[in-house]
């Protein structure tokens, strides 16, 4: 956030309460659903979401774009990203919030760090550009302004099995986007995003388990140009296949001979929408 001064004063965001007038529709997040990197081309300016009701850093909240994502973990671990902007000096803030059915509940990390207006932008790079939660930090907050005690990174999040959490990413420089990446060894859920499925199209695997190759049937009531992908139980895309679908069934083989025991997800994806998906396990 850019700021006159060097900092404004800013609670401590451990266990910050919901405000009782706080309204979902502010919230309409994109689902991340695998920790592949993220793009984000160009925001689009919005209303800001009221921050004012949680005692977090971004007050006043002023930025001129931003944008929500939403993750479900599913393990115990450390969450960590970065925030890469697509204009490598553009102001990137965040807050992440605990998400208590779909919509904020407690800001557990902020960030609004920001070059100031009275400071040249060369003494002030470590307060701009790259941000996001990195191991060895120990912030759980940094609040408007630049000085040289400021890393433009926080604390990664000790996260447990089910957790979610959301995501607000604002840029106050302009409206490019940013590419975000994942560290840490949190796991997510791919199965997070079937409430995005097509209804028309079922995907079905066998046998399961499966050892040396595993098939696969897919049945559609129109033709899909598509893709399936296969994850591993923490999320790593092992492979991708393009699949042009015809009405009807749709069968093949996967070889899983270079594959080693586990448990294993197959989604099916159209562009950004996930169609379908099954689990499998791989035993040999």
């Amino acid at each position: 956030m850019k700021s006159i001064i060097m900092a404004l004063p800013c609670l401590l965001i451990t266990g910050i309460a919901l405000a009782q007038n706080y309204h979902d529709s502010w919230v309409d997040p994109i689902l991340i659903c695998d920790q592949r990197p993220f793009e984000w081309k160009a925001f689009e300016k919005v209303e800001p979401f009221p921050v004012e009701e949680f005692d977090a850093c971004l007050k006043p909240f002023e930025s001129i774009a931003q944008v929500w994502i939403k993750v479900k973990v599913s393990n115990r671990a450390e969450l960590g990203f970065e925030i890469s902007p697509k204009n490598t000096q553009d102001d990137i803030d965040f807050i992440v919030f605990r998400s208590t059915n779909g919509v904020p509940s407690e800001a557990i990390r902020c960030m609004a760090t920001g070059l100031q207006m009275d400071k040249t932008r060369m003494t002030q790079i470590n307060c701009a550009g790259v941000t996001g939660l990195m191991q060895g930090e120990v912030d759980l907050m940094e609040d408007p302004g630049c000085s040289s005690q400021k890393s433009n990174f926080l604390k990664p999040i000790s996260t447990g099995p089910g957790d979610e959490y959301l995501i607000l990413i604002t840029n106050y420089e302009s409206i490019d986007g940013f590419i975000l990446t994942w560290n840490g060894n949190a796991e997510f859920d791919p199965t997070y995003c079937i409430s995005q499925a097509d209804s028309g199209t079922q995907l079905f695997l066998s046998p399961n388990p499966a050892s040396q190759w595993l098939n696969w049937k897919i049945t559609t009531t129109h033709p899909i140009k598509s893709v399936l992908r296969l994850f591993s139980h923490a999320g790593v895309v092992l492979e991708t296949i393009p699949v042009n679908l015809q009405p009807g069934a749709n069968e093949e083989r996967l070889s899983l001979g270079a594959v080693p025991s586990g448990k294993y997800y197959l989604l099916l994806h159209q562009g950004d929408q996930l169609l379908g998906y099954s689990s499998f396990e791989i035993v040999k």
